[in-house]
């Protein structure tokens, strides 16, 4: 891979949307700045009974997010190798990362890593910076 002198992109906090991806210098409209993989998919239908069973315990008693947000959360810890679900936690920092949404639902932690079947899997570290990935860093398409 082509390493570049100076930074392609930089981050700025944008009032109302949290952190925001940049380009650094003036491009031409249509241009190629930054292409990635998902780091996970995750869709209702391919694990029904998780869904199920998060939307039966978000009826008894609501979680602070969506159990979509759940679900997606629960797939990008899994779809990660345990190095780097470390990496991400070891980065992440609730009080600079998360809004003040994000601080009410981390009550919801320790109940959703149960829920899911996660403890054995993941600290509640890296949960939160799991579903901080998910909130601020993806797309949701409903299809029906």
């Amino acid at each position: 891979a082509r390493v570049c002198p100076l930074p392609m992109t930089e981050v700025r906090v944008c009032h109302g949307k949290g952190r925001c991806l940049f380009s650094a210098f003036g491009a031409e409209a249509g241009a190629v700045l930054l292409r990635e993989e998902p780091l996970a998919c995750s869709m209702p239908s391919a694990d029904a009974e998780t869904w199920e069973h998060l939307n039966a315990i978000h009826e008894a008693e609501p979680f602070f997010f969506s159990p979509k947000i759940q679900l997606a959360t629960a797939a990008v810890l899994l779809a990660q190798p345990a190095d780097k679900a470390a990496a991400i936690a070891e980065l992440f920092r609730p009080e600079r990362d998360l809004d003040e949404d994000g601080l009410k639902a981390l009550t919801d932690t320790p109940r959703l890593l149960q829920v899911l079947g996660l403890s054995q899997v993941a600290s509640e570290d890296q949960f939160d910076a799991a579903q901080a990935i998910v909130r601020f860093n993806s797309f949701h398409f409903d299809t029906g």
